[in-house]
């Protein structure tokens, strides 16, 4: 049975063809500098670019087109500054053969990006991103150790220099998916996020799908609060939930360090993924003479 299930996937896989990716999208603007009170941050696992169909195996080119038309749609609805998102297909035999990113850049005309491609293989290869309107530096991807039969989860950074009112101030931003299948994989991968993150200076965000609730035994998500003393918005709200709705469970977050504080956080409910899109709103808060 299982080879068989094997060679009706491999099947469909091969019968897949290139999408061509519509010239109709507007060209890239020029990245414009970060000068606000506040920045936004969007966090999404985009799913493939499945939307809520079982395997992205099983879903056709225009359907592919679709579901990143509304997602592009709803990015330029929330208007992040800078968007993380989870599960981005570089040209992939099991989602259309196109780069999902650069379609998606395509729509909204956000020039500045970087995507880790931590899923490597014959069929698939994907991983994180970072997508802005903004100008981004210093990016970087990482890898995780391989976890099999996981795929291969990992991280991207990226910083910008947010103009406030009286000083810049440069912002390092993560965009993360931890594995959903073992806790003890899940520990690892913090501490070598954990690893990276120390060696940083200033305010950090950390946005992206941690597979893991506040109220998991041995929560992943409360340990790396822990480990580097961050802050979550509303940890025990049971109104914000990610995965499939806002009463589900709460998979994906954006945590942020002591000097930044939350001004507005939501979760939209737009269906484009089998995950719900988190909105931060976020300012920063001034170092104090004596602190």
């Amino acid at each position: 049975m299982r080879a068989c299930l094997l060679l009706v996937a491999l099947a469909l896989l091969s019968a897949c063809t290139t999408i061509d990716v519509p010239e109709c999208c507007p060209a890239a603007a020029q990245p414009t500098r970060l000068v606000s009170e506040q920045i936004r941050i969007c966090s999404l696992n985009i799913a493939h670019g499945r939307a809520n169909s079982f395997n992205q195996m099983f879903v056709s080119k225009q359907k592919f087109l679709g579901n990143l038309d509304a997602l592009s749609e709803l990015l330029l609805r929330i208007n992040p500054d800078i968007a993380a998102l989870q599960e981005v297909d570089a040209p992939s035999r099991w989602s259309g053969k196109f780069n999902h990113l650069d379609y998606i850049r395509n729509k909204t005309g956000w020039s500045e990006y970087i995507h880790g491609e931590h899923q490597q293989g014959w069929a698939s290869s994907f991983g994180t991103a970072i997508v802005s309107q903004h100008d981004l530096q210093g990016e970087h991807s990482h890898s995780f150790q391989p976890s099999f039969p996981s795929t291969t989860k990992g991280f991207v950074t990226a910083t910008i220099d947010w103009q406030l009112p009286e000083q810049t101030v440069t912002l390092t931003v993560f965009s993360v998916h931890l594995d959903f299948f073992r806790r003890k994989v899940r520990q690892a991968q913090i501490d070598e996020l954990s690893d990276y993150i120390r060696k940083i200076s200033g305010p950090v965000v950390i946005a992206g799908d941690f597979n893991g609730e506040w109220t998991d035994k041995d929560s992943a998500v409360y340990e790396l609060i822990e480990e580097l003393n961050l802050k979550a918005f509303q940890p025990d709200a049971d109104n914000l939930g990610t995965y499939k709705k806002t009463s589900g469970k709460r998979l994906d977050w954006i945590l942020i360090s002591q000097d930044l504080e939350f001004a507005d956080y939501s979760v939209a409910p737009e269906k484009i993924s089998d995950h719900l899109a988190v909105v931060a709103d976020i300012i920063y808060l001034p170092v104090q003479p004596g602190d």
